[in-house]
């Protein structure tokens, strides 16, 4: 809620904050080459941030209709809610060139060989070219959903073509796969599947061990395993017995939070009750399971990442906890 990014070093003990947006922060992904960081707001836009110097390098979007806006209530307009590189430039996307995505910010930090697409909460997929005179402008924007687009992916190892774009729809409770290649008149979706979940879909990841994707509701307490080629549903995963109907408040147990992929085609989740289970994405065995607060988180853990032989999870109360889990390693 404060708009800003905080870098902290290795030992936890010291910030320092990466000041800019005007809209709370959604997403923040680092580049693997450890140079810099991007960020994404509802102020509608997404900044590249220098980790050395910590000054900002770059900025794209805003207003999307060809201006930056100026102020809170204009900017909340068209949040940007997940993002990703590709480490081609705009070409890849059009079919002319491999690309492969890129977690957190530009290869090596050059933002001139790459490309970046931003789902927003008005339903809406944007595709940023880095070398284009207006970075406020996208240079394609897809209309994937009625509603958020929660996530957003490309280059998933199992699909037919590594130029799709695959979105979570958190309101229609849809996953859709895109075709940039296709003309806009020609309409761009060449695949979907609809009411996956009760509810809408609330995380979507990849699971490149087993050339799948998972996918997340937010009340039936099931993760769908789902072939990417044709968006069929090949497992589902009962976590927690599910309420018999979708309910206006539903059991904490029943929502899930966070999903990763770990190794060996296995998935971590995490629950609104403050569980985190592992399963097998293939027999849906479970692997293991822990509970927060054990390790002092008192709601829910928000997100997670893996790193190296830890898991890395940031609590609804604003505490961050690292876990050692064999999973990982």
């Amino acid at each position: 809620m404060d708009s800003k990014v905080c870098l902290w070093d290795a030992r936890g003990v010291r910030c320092v904050d990466l000041r800019g947006h005007e809209g709370s922060v959604t997403s923040v992904k680092c580049d693997p080459g450890g140079t810099c960081v991007t960020s994404s707001s509802y102020d509608g836009t997404l900044r590249v941030w220098d980790l050395g110097s910590g000054s900002m390098v770059e900025m794209f979007g805003g207003d999307f209709d060809g201006a930056v806006a100026k102020d809170y209530m204009a900017a909340t307009r068209n949040p940007i809610l997940d993002f990703l590189w590709l480490s081609a430039d705009y070409n890849a996307i059009a079919g002319t060139t491999a690309s492969k995505t890129v977690s957190g910010g530009p290869p090596s930090g050059a933002c001139g060989q790459a490309t970046l697409i931003a789902s927003t909460r008005d339903g809406r997929i944007h595709v940023f070219d880095p070398s284009s005179t207006k970075l406020e402008v996208p240079v394609m924007t897809i209309r994937a959903h009625k509603g958020p687009v929660r996530h957003v992916l490309s280059h998933v190892p199992g699909a037919s073509n590594s130029n799709l774009i695959y979105s979570a729809g958190n309101l229609d409770g849809a996953v859709r796969c895109f075709d940039p290649r296709i003309p806009a008149d020609k309409g761009r979706c060449v695949r979907k599947v609809e009411g996956l979940h009760q509810g809408g879909v609330t995380n979507l990841i990849s699971l490149p061990d087993c050339n799948l994707l998972a996918t997340t509701g937010g009340a039936d307490a099931t993760i769908k395993i789902v072939d990417p080629r044709g968006l069929e549903v090949v497992n589902v995963v009962a976590v927690t017995d599910a309420p018999d109907k979708l309910l206006a408040y539903p059991p904490p147990a029943a929502s899930a939070y966070a999903l990763v992929a770990c190794k060996n085609g296995t998935v971590l989740s995490t629950w609104g009750d403050g569980t985190c289970f592992c399963h097998e994405a293939s027999t849906g065995k479970k692997v293991t399971d822990f509970v927060a607060a054990a390790a002092g988180v008192k709601n829910a853990v928000r997100n997670v990442a893996a790193v190296d032989n830890m898991l890395i999870g940031t609590g609804d109360d604003g505490l961050v906890v690292g876990w050692a889990n064999n999973i990982l390693t």
